[in-house]
């Protein structure tokens, strides 16, 4: 199961062993394994943010650099890259509060907001 209310802070020091610890945390891994990573993307997370994520979606593609497009899995890969999985765990963060107690309150907007920017930003260099 994914862990939703990991704090993330790899990216306040250039050390890429953070990042590593944290992707390995919000998994629940002790090491690497892609299997794992994948299976909890596709039944955990894919599910969760699929209403919510078409604008970041579009924003990959748009600025996708490969010659075919991406799907919603090849998308949330690229997601879990250093340059953006602080942002996108902060994404699933907030889905998934708003699902578990259906609180209208709380603004995903922003979050998504966010992670576009990241996303133009990044990739239309």
């Amino acid at each position: 199961m994914y862990n939703y209310s990991l704090e993330s802070s790899y990216k306040n020091s250039d050390n890429d062993t953070i990042y590593r610890k944290e992707l390995l945390e919000a998994f629940r891994l002790k090491e690497y394994d892609f299997d794992k990573i994948t299976s909890i993307l596709d039944t955990e997370i894919i599910p969760i943010i699929k209403n919510h994520f078409d604008p970041i979606f579009k924003a990959l593609n748009k600025y996708n650099r490969f010659p075919f497009s991406l799907d919603e899995k090849i998308c949330c890969t690229i997601l879990l890259s250093w340059e953006y999985f602080y942002l996108f765990h902060k994404c699933i963060g907030e889905i998934f509060i708003e699902k578990i107690y259906d609180n209208n309150q709380i603004k995903i907007g922003e979050a998504i907001t966010e992670l576009i920017s990241a996303i133009e930003k990044e990739r239309s260099h």
